[in-house]
């Protein structure tokens, strides 16, 4: 469990690696904001590296392009879904959760997705594994 307090920040935990700025592959979706991934999800096992960046797109597109998500108008967590990374050579699959809130700056919306086991702590209105 990432232990929070008032000064540890989003671009905190993305310098100290627990997340993985994705941004350009949410880009690459039409997703219009910020988005990260939990180290722990980025180097998940069912992730061949030939091919992680597939499974993270693939990841992006299933969890945060329904439920007008991509568009950046709603905040909350995004319910816990299943993925199947195929590796051509062996498939396993992958939980995912995810947290859209505002933006620590106050302009818009950023997302970060996890495995679906990891126990991060989720304070207040928005969850949130950091505080501004």
């Amino acid at each position: 469990m990432v232990a929070t307090s008032s000064t540890y920040s989003r671009s905190d935990a993305l310098r100290d690696g627990l997340l993985i700025d994705v941004t350009d592959i949410a880009e690459d979706l039409g997703i219009p904001f910020p988005v990260a991934v939990s180290a722990s999800l980025f180097n998940h096992p069912a992730f061949d590296p030939r091919f992680r960046r597939l499974h993270l797109e693939f990841i992006l597109r299933v969890g945060l392009t329904r439920a007008r998500w991509s568009l950046g108008e709603n905040v909350g967590e995004v319910e816990r879904y299943g993925v199947l990374c195929d590796n051509a050579e062996w498939a396993d699959t992958a939980s995912v959760r995810g947290v859209v809130e505002h933006s620590p700056d106050g302009r818009g919306v950023v997302a970060t997705l996890f495995e679906a086991n990891e126990r991060f702590e989720l304070n207040g209105p928005v969850a949130t594994f950091y505080e501004n």
